[in-house]
């Protein structure tokens, strides 16, 4: 087995030809999906010939978090990779992902078996071919994993069948992908706010401020056929009532969210030719739901 040590992460665990991890490593990401930097002291390595021990301190300080974690990893003879992590908040506050994160090599786990040891016993199942958005239903998110006890791995089903085996701990709260399928040749959703910004060329951007920069957030230009266009975006996991002035006129509304990702996928030609048609007198009033995005086009 041969890992790769990249600052604090693993990258590349192989075995021979098969690559089995692509990348492990702690991550801290504040509840706008930020990541923390950590700020690393106390790194101890004893590379050996066949086994390897590497520990070390990280703390995490930024707006609204401040989070400290004691983690090691280690090698044995045997082709065993552990890796800890045990941490606490010095302060109150909310976050989305901390913890210890894998990310697998896509062609050896696209659509691969997988098995797992959790507290309720072993489970095992396939990985998505696809990747898709996370579900979010009832204001909670729902993982694609339940929480894992620490990484094994079966290199037998490994060297047999080019397909792994695996389980993995988790002291965090879990999110992971489900939900929304995106098919091949299958336009994915941000495609559309992407492409409003790239049609907006030699436009004059305007200043739009929020008053909770993170909870909402806003972009406002004015094209060469004057023309005022909006982008407002709620980037939080719960809905938003947002109101947007001074504002006066007929707009098109075009809304991206939960509701309307699969048509905005599956029939993107219909999707950006469908719109609502509000007027505002002083001010646009929104209801936004979680992670909505809302365009909107007014003509002077």
């Amino acid at each position: 087995m041969t890992p790769l040590l990249d600052g604090i992460d693993l990258r590349y665990v192989r075995i021979g030809p098969v690559e089995l991890v692509r990348r492990a490593y702690a991550a801290v990401r504040d509840r706008n999906w930020n990541t923390v930097p950590g700020e690393l002291s106390d790194l101890e390595i004893d590379a050996r010939d066949d086994s390897f021990d590497i520990s070390l301190r990280s703390r995490h300080r930024g707006q609204d978090i401040d989070f400290a974690w004691v983690g090691t990893i280690s090698g044995d003879p045997s082709g065993r990779i552990a890796h800890s992590f045990d941490g606490r908040a010095e302060i109150d506050m909310q976050y989305n992902r901390i913890g210890l994160c894998v990310h697998h090599p896509w062609r050896e786990t696209a659509g691969a078996p997988f098995g797992a040891r959790t507290r309720d016993g072993e489970i095992e199942g396939s990985f998505p071919d696809l990747i898709g958005p996370q579900r979010f239903e009832g204001g909670v998110y729902h993982a694609l994993f339940p929480a894992f006890d620490p990484l094994n791995v079966d290199l037998g089903d490994v060297l047999r069948d080019d397909r792994l085996a695996w389980g993995r701990r988790a002291r965090r709260r879990q999110l992971a992908a489900g939900g929304l399928s995106i098919s091949p040749r299958q336009t994915f959703p941000l495609y559309h706010p992407l492409a409003d910004v790239a049609g907006w060329r030699n436009s004059a951007v305007l200043a739009c401020d929020s008053e909770d920069p993170l909870a909402a957030v806003g972009l406002c230009v004015r094209t060469g056929d004057g023309r005022l266009r909006l982008l407002v975006a709620n980037v939080t996991p719960r809905a938003l009532d947002v109101a947007v002035g001074p504002l006066v006129g007929a707009f098109r509304l075009r809304r991206l969210g939960e509701a309307t990702a699969a048509q905005a996928g599956s029939k993107p030609a219909a999707f950006r030719g469908s719109s609502l048609r509000p007027e505002a007198s002083g001010e646009l009033a929104l209801r936004l739901e979680p992670y909505e995005v809302v365009g909107s086009t007014r003509r002077d």
